[in-house]
């Protein structure tokens, strides 16, 4: 299309080109991280928009290519074993005056995976209800092409008050190229709104407002032999649910969305202990709702779900004598309710159909509680360039399940872990930098596979379709134990007084332990061209 080509032009051309633009604290003879440059401003991390005046640079710009090769077994069941991806995108802070800043980023992405089936959706995690294929046979290749463009603007209108506002704006296609096929579409849209009050040298009370709207149609198409019958798996929840044969009146017989309205507030508080110490905090809850099908008077909802979120994170920085120490806390809860409804087709007096409601069964409840705990240190810092940075960082996840198909139930509870740890190191040969990282991880879990139950004795009803080959897939994939190993190496020039190119290769490597169902290695293979202006 017309606009993906001028959108990778543009960039191709920002990043091959890489226009000069001057840096505030950045001397002319000096590299520079804009990794250190955003993490130094704990306010980036928050939902709140307007602490991105807390940004310490004039002007500074990103731009880059990058192609991502992956393959193995080891991967989850939605996932591709012979992928590819190439992603184009530009970043950019730029400081109007001493009150405003601005901060834009475009990136275009374009995947191809080989041999995928599992969900249809872009991401299956994001939907309390899932279609799924039933049958091996119809695995095959997958492309998704996405942009995403997202600006911020923060102004302190006095001394003690600063206001902000994003948006981020992401558009999607996604088909797979055999039958059963599909063919999806995904916008969604984040705006923001926040202001921030310094009550007094050593606090800043901030709060804000977050509204996302998530839309991801789809439709189920037949392009070879129209004779030969399809049958969709739906999923309720833990691979449990019900089959529909593709083209009969039901959930997949034509085009619908599933639509996610979600509203969020967040408290900040950013206390100062000293020139060298401080703690951000920011405690955040969000109200999501949605539906899939239609809203109409001739069309229908088959299912609404609701959720709330609540979420604390926390960051401790510590910065003295040319180091920078950042301790990054965030813990979650989420607890989410599908419900089915019920429903009958009836006729109006003039002949029109219209859905008659008569209510609605629980058929989902899905709690999600996490944790986790991150270090960051840039050494020996000069010119916002590390000599060493560190990154060490431990996770943890409880995830419950259960799909209720009434009379019968189906409870899945996990517990998943993972612990990382990555160092890098960075040498300066005159117009030359050279940076060597390497990283370890480990990770893994355990819990109950499923546990199948009815709410009352039942002697003759059948019990719900079952799709266990994902089932087992899934679980193994996220409880079984990996060891990762992630080496890098990246090449930097100084161009010009105020343009860095660089070149970044970097893989990662795992090996799963046990495995049954699954493959015991999955690779992927990262190389980035790319340059800071």
């Amino acid at each position: 299309m017309q606009f993906s080509r001028l959108i990778i032009g543009f960039m191709l051309g920002a990043t091959l080109g890489c226009a000069n633009i001057s840096i505030a604290q950045i001397t002319d003879t000096s590299f520079y991280d804009i990794n250190y440059i955003k993490n130094n401003n704990p306010w980036l991390q928050t939902h709140n928009p307007s602490g991105l005046q807390y940004v310490d640079v004039d002007k500074v710009s990103v731009a880059n290519v990058a192609y991502e090769k992956a393959d193995g077994a080891f991967k989850n069941y939605y996932q591709s074993d012979n992928s590819y991806k190439i992603s184009i995108g530009s970043e950019s802070f730029y400081r109007l005056n001493r009150n405003v800043i601005f901060y834009g980023a475009v990136d275009y992405q374009n995947f191809r995976g080989k041999n995928m089936q599992g969900s249809a959706w872009v991401d299956p995690y994001t939907s309390p209800l899932n279609f799924d294929d039933n049958t091996d046979s119809t695995a095959g290749t997958k492309k998704l092409e996405g942009y995403t463009l997202s600006g911020s603007v923060s102004a302190a209108v006095s001394q003690r008050l600063t206001l902000g506002g994003a948006i981020s704006y992401e558009v999607a296609d996604y088909a797979k190229l055999k039958d059963l096929r599909h063919i999806n579409r995904l916008l969604n849209m984040d705006v923001a709104a926040g202001v921030n009050y310094t009550l007094s040298k050593a606090v800043k009370l901030g709060l804000s407002y977050n509204y996302v709207r998530r839309i991801e149609s789809l439709k189920f198409e037949v392009h070879g032999n129209t004779d030969k019958q399809y049958l969709v798996f739906l999923n309720y929840g833990n691979f449990y649910g019900r089959t529909e044969l593709f083209g009969e009146d039901g959930l997949t017989d034509e085009r619908r969305p599933i639509v996610n309205n979600t509203h969020g507030m967040a408290l900040q508080a950013d206390i100062r202990f000293s020139n060298t110490v401080s703690l951000l905090n920011e405690f955040s809850y969000a109200r999501r709702s949605g539906y899939y099908g239609k809203k109409a008077t001739a069309s229908i909802v088959f299912t609404e779900h609701d959720a709330d979120s609540y979420e604390y994170t926390g960051v401790l920085k510590i910065q003295k004598n040319k180091n920078l120490h950042l301790i990054q806390l965030n813990a979650g809860y989420e607890d989410l309710i599908n419900m089915e409804n019920v429903y009958s087709k009836g006729n109006t007096s003039g002949g029109s159909t219209i859905i008659i409601y008569h209510g609605q069964n629980e058929v989902l409840n899905r709690q999600i509680t996490k944790g986790a705990i991150n270090y960051k240190g840039y050494l020996g810092v000069a010119n916002d360039n590390p000599l060493w940075v560190l990154n060490a960082s431990f996770q943890y996840m409880n995830r419950y399940h259960k799909t209720s198909l009434y009379p019968f139930l189906r409870i899945q509870d996990l517990n998943l872990y993972e612990a990382d740890a990555n160092a890098s190191r960075n040498f300066i040969k005159g117009k030359d930098m050279y940076t060597v990282s390497l990283g370890v991880g480990y990770g893994g879990g355990s819990g109950t596979l499923h546990s199948d139950g009815t709410y009352q004795p039942v002697s003759s009803a059948r019990p719900p379709a079952s799709r266990d080959s994902y089932l087992n897939q899934e679980y193994e994939f996220l409880t079984a134990s990996r060891i990762r190993i992630t080496p890098a190496v990246q090449y930097a020039q100084r161009v010009s007084t105020k343009t860095i190119a660089y070149l970044r290769g970097a893989t990662s490597l795992t090996s799963a332990l046990n495995t049954q169902y699954l493959g015991k290695y999955y690779n992927i293979f990262h190389i980035t061209l790319g340059c800071l202006f």
